[in-house]
């Protein structure tokens, strides 16, 4: 296994919604990728969303916001970490910028959103 290193010109920019907006690190990973994610406000808008694989890794860079979890919300600030297993239903609602590391890497196939 060779190291990989993302450069900050090779991010991929991926707007989840108005709330939410992605910079991807491509990888090319199969076991593990990371994102820093900027949310300003709810997101998703309406209802949770889910990974049916990935464990989520969730690290705040700054901000607040708050991480609803199968009903239960927490405040989370700036330092502050949270995993999130496969299968839970979330939602954020803050104003933040989040590092997200899933194992194995995220994709869109194992993503699913419900209102």
């Amino acid at each position: 296994m060779i190291m990989k290193i993302i450069k900050k010109n090779q991010v991929e920019k991926v707007k989840n919604s108005h709330t939410c907006m992605v910079m991807e690190y491509p990888l090319r990973d199969t076991e593990i990728n990371g994102a820093i994610a900027e949310i300003l406000g709810r997101y998703p808008h309406e209802g949770w969303i889910m990974n049916m694989i990935c464990k989520e890794l969730v690290y705040v860079l700054s901000g607040k916001v708050d991480l609803a979890v199968l009903g239960k919300k927490v405040k989370l600030e700036e330092g502050d970490e949270a995993i999130i297993m496969p299968k839970e239903k979330f939602y954020w609602e803050g104003r933040c910028k989040l590092f997200i590391a899933c194992t194995p890497a995220w994709c869109s196939s194992q993503y699913k959103e419900e209102v």
